[in-house]
Order: C-alpha cells, then sequence, then structure tokens
C-alpha cells in the first residue's frame, strides 16, 4: 500500500509541476470554453445584424390608401427613403437596375385598383386574384432584410383575408430576385473558401511541421546537423523555405480537390455560381496570399516543433494556434466584405482572412492587400530571427 502510494505522489509531482502536461489537463477545457462563446458571439451578431439598418432605399408604386398597406414599414419598425424619385429617368426598368447593381433595395408593385379587384375577387372567386410584386436582390444583405420584412408581413395580413391576393406569384414567371449570378458566385465564394483555404494550409503545414525539428531531436540527427558548419540563421530559413514548398503543394493539391468536386457537392444549387467571374489577376494575387499565409504559418509551428521535446508534444502544442485558426476563419463566415480599415490588416491570420474575403468578394483595397502581404513577411523574418536564437539555445534544443 505505501509503494502505491508512493508512486501517487510521484506522478502527481511530475504532472503537476511539468508546465506542459498542465496546460494538457488544462488547455482542452479552456479551448471548449473559448470556442463555443467565440462561436455564440459570431452567431449572436448574425441576428443583431438585423436591427442595424436604420433606412432603406423603397419605391412603392399604386399602394392602396389603407393604414394596413401605407404603413407596413412604419409598422415594423424601419424607415424607408426613395433617392430615384426626382432622378432621371425613374421608370420602374431603371428602379430594377439600381437594386440589381445593389443602389437600391425594394420595389413594391401594386395593380391598379388593388383593393376593388381584391373586393370584386371576395366576392366572385372567378375573378382574377390580384398580384402584389416585390422585387429585391438576395446578395445585398439590406434588400433581403427588408424583403423577409415586407413579404412576412403581407404573407400574415393575406392569410386574415382567406387568399384574397398573391405576393410575387410564381405562375406570372417573373424572376422577383434581381440578385446578379456574378454576385451569388462571389457572395458563395467569398463566404466559403476563406474558411477553406485557412484550415487546409494549416493543416498541410501542421502536417510537415511537427516533425521537422521535434523529429530530428528524437531521431538523434538535429545534433549532427547542428555541429556542421552551417550558420543557424540558414538552418532555420532553409527548413522553413523546404516546408512551405510541400505545404503550399500539399495545400493547393487539396484545394483542387475541392473546387473541383464542389459543383457535385452542390448538387442543383451548382449552377447558381462560377468560378469564371474571376479574372487571371486575382487568382495570382490569391496566390500570393496563399505563399505569404502558408510561411507565417510554417513559421509559427516551426518555433513550436523546436522548442518541443517529441513530434507527439508539437502536435498537442499546435492545437492553441489550430483553434485561434479555426476561430478567425469562422468570424469571415458571416462576413459582408473585407474591413477597410488598413491597420486591421496587420493583424496575423486576420488579416490573410480579410484579404480572401476582400479578394472574392470584389471588394478589396490595393492598399490593404500590400498591408497583408508585407506584415506577414515582416512577421516571418521577426519568427526566422527568435529560431535562430532558439537553434543557438542549448538548453531548448538538448534538453531532455
Amino acid at each position: 500500500m505505501h509503494s502505491i502510494f508512493t508512486i501517487f505522489k510521484k506522478e502527481l509531482r511530475r504532472s503537476f509541476t511539468d508546465i506542459r502536461v498542465l496546460c494538457g489537463m488544462i488547455l482542452p477545457g479552456l479551448i471548449i470554453f473559448i470556442m463555443y462563446t467565440f462561436i455564440g458571439s459570431v452567431v449572436s451578431n448574425a441576428e443583431q445584424k438585423q436591427t442595424k439598418y436604420t433606412e432603406f432605399i423603397v419605391r412603392v408604386v399604386n399602394c392602396p390608401e389603407d393604414d394596413a398597406f401605407e404603413n407596413i414599414f412604419t409598422i415594423c419598425g424601419y424607415k424607408t427613403n426613395d433617392l430615384y424619385e426626382n432622378e432621371t429617368p425613374v421608370s420602374k426598368e431603371a428602379f430594377l437596375e439600381k437594386i440589381a447593381d445593389k443602389e437600391a433595395d425594394l420595389y413594391v408593385y401594386y395593380p391598379e385598383n388593388f383593393i376593388e379587384m381584391v373586393d370584386e375577387h371576395k366576392a366572385d372567386g372567378e375573378k382574377p386574384t390580384p398580384n402584389v410584386e416585390i422585387y429585391y436582390n438576395s446578395s445585398k444583405e439590406e434588400s433581403a432584410f427588408i424583403f423577409e420584412v415586407y413579404s412576412t408581413y403581407l404573407n400574415n395580413y393575406e392569410a386574415t383575408k382567406c387568399n384574397m391576393f398573391n405576393i410575387n406569384n410564381p405562375e406570372s414567371g417573373t424572376d422577383y430576385n434581381l440578385v446578379k449570378k456574378d454576385d451569388i458566385s462571389k457572395k458563395l465564394l467569398s463566404t466559403m473558401l476563406p474558411y477553406l483555404f485557412m484550415i487546409i494550409i494549416f493543416s498541410s503545414a501542421l502536417s510537415f511541421c511537427a516533425d521537422s525539428f521535434a523529429g530530428e531531436k528524437e531521431r538523434g540527427t538535429m545534433a549532427t546537423l547542428l555541429m556542421t558548419p552551417t550558420k543557424r540563421s540558414q538552418i532555420a530559413i532553409g527548413k522553413i523555405l523546404a516546408l512551405s514548398v510541400m505545404a503550399l503543394v500539399s495545400a493547393t493539391s487539396s484545394f483542387l480537390g475541392i473546387m473541383l468536386s464542389l459543383p457535385k457537392l452542390m448538387g442543383s444549387a451548382s449552377d447558381q455560381f462560377s468560378f469564371n467571374v474571376y479574372g487571371v489577376g486575382t487568382y495570382i494575387l490569391l496566390f500570393f496570399v496563399m505563399i505569404s499565409v502558408t510561411l507565417l504559418f510554417i513559421a509559427l509551428l516551426a518555433v513550436i516543433s523546436a522548442f518541443s521535446k517529441s513530434v507527439k508534444e508539437a502536435s498537442s502544442m499546435s492545437l492553441p494556434l489550430m483553434i485561434i485558426v479555426v476561430l478567425i476563419g469562422i468570424s469571415g463566415l458571416t462576413s459582408n466584405g473585407a474591413v477597410s480599415s488598413p491597420a486591421l490588416y496587420l493583424i496575423p491570420i486576420y488579416n490573410a482572412v480579410q484579404t480572401l474575403i476582400g479578394l472574392l468578394s470584389g471588394t478589396m483595397n490595393t492598399v490593404c492587400l500590400l498591408v497583408e502581404i508585407l506584415s506577414n513577411l515582416f512577421y516571418v523574418c521577426i519568427i526566422v530571427f527568435v529560431l535562430t536564437k532558439m537553434l543557438n539555445s542549448e538548453k531548448i534544443m538538448f534538453k531532455k
């Protein structure tokens, strides 16, 4: 019994005095708390977006002289304004083009003598059912939101009148959603791809970096390498460049596999988007961003690997960084275009997500793009300097 107690104390003492083991016990719960809190905040912010809109550009034609119709926006708590009321041209087609170009939000058309038509249909079911036309653009958040508000109100009102009129009658053959196919493609791809980009690049980098330094320590080849006349900085740069090339090849292969399978994965919805919305220049810029992010991930993971005693430990210590990448990637799923402040592009990892969103949505600012690429390269240089110092430290490289 005494021996059991002795071993019990020894193991507990070792576990609670080793910072790595202690982190391994505490970090999972902390990470889960941070992840779920962050995801909850993202969802909450997405829901709160609905309340941030203060005014919409709307035109209502032939609105019935009835409080139930005239005051719909007021009842729902929203302000509207027809900025193009006094402009030329003011035709229906011109306003619909404004909606398609995301310069207006909603166009509502009631048939002339709408109330009389409703009364006639109510008295005689053989009379034509009046149809309310509501044009909107689903790729613009404000337009999609106010369309949902207006149509929901009308649907609820219409339900109390026993189907006395239609709303966007599908039998009319008219497409009331004025979204352009290019806008659908950019919206879908700028939402999905940044997250996929980051996860794929990080996973590819991690698969090679965990073994880069920690693996050589375990095999005993690191000591041999450090005894050569090669400068420590050259070792660090050489390893980072080699690992970056391997990670880029792996990430590119994985990314192409996902992109080529995406049409099949989306099924019937695949005809709503196309990769042809981007020019060659956009793909070249995406590749440069991919290189800068890969170098950053490789450099960060190389430091973790150099600090670790084994490949297993290096993989475990990379978990917090992976969580950060996932969380920042998730934040891009609810974005509506890239942020415009160049200062925010100095934040590593976050700047890459925003740059990808900007390039894929067509809202990228050239200054922000340069800040993202140059800042990441600057961070890589700093990390290479730190890694060189670590390679010069026998305490770090040969610790037991």
